[in-house]
């Protein structure tokens, strides 16, 4: 490997450990407090904690070199470093696409019709009011569902977390063994 790479696979390495106290401090945060003031904060701070892992799977590829052995060696950390929350974030981006269509439609027809008849029935007023308010609610409830996704992606980096020191101090123990 390139002395370059091998001195930034070190910094990574030496980097995972606070990454993963900085995601510690923020899982415990969010359980506890409402964070919503802090989100895009807390986001940026995980797309970097999200980028040092990563990076650090980038490395045990480029060491392992085989597709097979590496998806078989590390599916956990690969599911605990895919962005969930992308694909329920563009799944929410579409339904309220197609809501706005919808919604527009639903004011060229009015206005087709306020042209025609000159004026608007009470009934129409009250319906677009409810439809308002309805989306209001899904857009608080699609908000809460992210901040619970990207929750739970959090926890399992942790998991990750526990797995690779439990794994390094393995090795360590039975390294100290051999040298006995």
């Amino acid at each position: 490997m390139h002395w370059l790479l091998e001195r930034i696979e070190k910094r990574v390495d030496d980097l995972i450990p606070y990454a993963l106290l900085v995601l510690l401090v923020i899982v415990i945060l969010e359980f506890t407090i409402n964070t919503a003031r802090y989100d895009k904060l807390i986001q940026i701070i995980d797309d970097i904690i999200l980028g040092i892992f990563t990076l650090d799977l980038c490395f045990k590829y480029y060491r392992i070199k085989t597709t097979a052995l590496f998806f078989r060696t590390y599916w956990l950390e690969l599911i605990a470093v895919f962005p969930f929350y992308l694909l329920i974030r563009a799944y929410t981006a579409l339904i309220e696409l197609s809501r706005g269509v919808e919604e527009t439609q639903k004011v060229l027809h009015e206005a087709a019709l306020i042209k025609e008849a000159r004026f608007l029935e009470e009934g129409k007023v009250l319906r677009e009011a409810r439809v308002v308010e309805e989306e209001a609610r899904l857009l608080r409830e699609s908000s809460t569902l992210m901040r619970t996704v990207r929750l739970i992606q959090k926890m399992l980096r942790l998991l990750y977390a526990r797995m690779v020191f439990a794994k390094n101090l393995l090795f360590h123990v039975r390294k100290k063994k051999r040298v006995k």
